[in-house]
């Protein structure tokens, strides 16, 4: 796998792509078994080897062919343009494997993936199968959301009207639950997602930790134990860091514009 990684000169085409495809094959096929057998994404010369023969589709100048010289380059760039054959339905399925390790490869690198959702470690991943941090601009609110990685910019716009249709720009509550990095903004479900998980919002963490565990009930309990075997308390506190380390454990607690919003995990 230490082949020189500089496209040839020339246009771009799909059958260029096939060519080097062919050539590269086994060892990107070495790369991706080992990154397999290890349970982590593809190392960057597997990746450089992908973007390689994917940037043969568009050309030397394309952020693919790029990244193949370099190892280098921004994530939606390249982004935009391995999704163009990602959605190909003519694209083979060897290159829409090779994608998923390849744009699996840069969330890692670039930071702004959840994890792979719904796949175990070992099996291969998918882009619609890990969501991606993204900034989206509702309205006059900037949110940052998470999106599956399967997302191309006109797909991230798209979602941007749909939020503002939805009423987000004045949802405090919903923004909140948008930031949650297992919440997928995309999802057609959203609206009862957000339902079925809203509990409530507070003014503090402290007044989230005494309404979610009930602090009222527990100190009453208190008392009345040791009243009934012949003790007198006073003063009973609740620790509230202990308690609000307790309270995360159990729910999702998003500090959002001065308020604390309460979902369930």
């Amino acid at each position: 796998m230490s082949e020189h990684l500089t496209p040839t000169s020339g246009e771009g085409s799909p059958e260029r792509m096939a060519q080097t495809a062919a050539k590269y094959e086994a060892w990107i096929a070495e790369g991706i078994t080992a990154a397999q057998e290890a349970g982590r994404e593809v190392d960057v010369l597997t990746a450089r080897l992908i973007a390689h023969a994917l940037g043969r589709a568009f050309g030397r100048t394309s952020a693919l062919a790029g990244f193949a010289r370099t190892g280098e380059g921004d994530y939606e760039a390249l982004r935009d343009e391995y999704l163009t054959l990602y959605t190909d339905e003519t694209a083979p399925e060897l290159i829409r494997q090779w994608i998923n390790w390849f744009g699996t490869h840069l969330v890692l690198r670039d930071r702004i993936g959840s994890g792979r959702q719904f796949t175990g470690e070992h099996l291969p991943p998918t882009l619609d199968r890990i969501l991606v941090e993204t900034t989206l601009q509702v309205g006059d609110e900037e949110l940052t959301l998470h999106v599956p990685a399967s997302c191309g910019r006109a797909a991230i716009d798209t979602l941007a009207i749909r939020l503002q249709e939805l009423g987000v720009e004045a949802d405090e509550a919903m923004q909140a639950f948008l930031s949650l990095p297992d919440v997928n903004a995309a999802a057609g479900n959203l609206t009862e997602s957000f339902t079925s998980n809203y509990i409530d919002t507070y003014e503090s963490l402290e007044d989230a930790t005494h309404h979610l565990m009930e602090i009222d009930e527990w100190e009453r309990d208190i008392t009345d134990y040791a009243r009934e075997r012949g003790f007198h308390v006073e003063g009973v506190s609740p620790d509230y860091e202990v308690l609000i380390e307790r309270v995360r454990d159990a729910y999702d607690l998003v500090e959002w514009k001065n308020k604390v919003h309460g979902f369930y995990k």
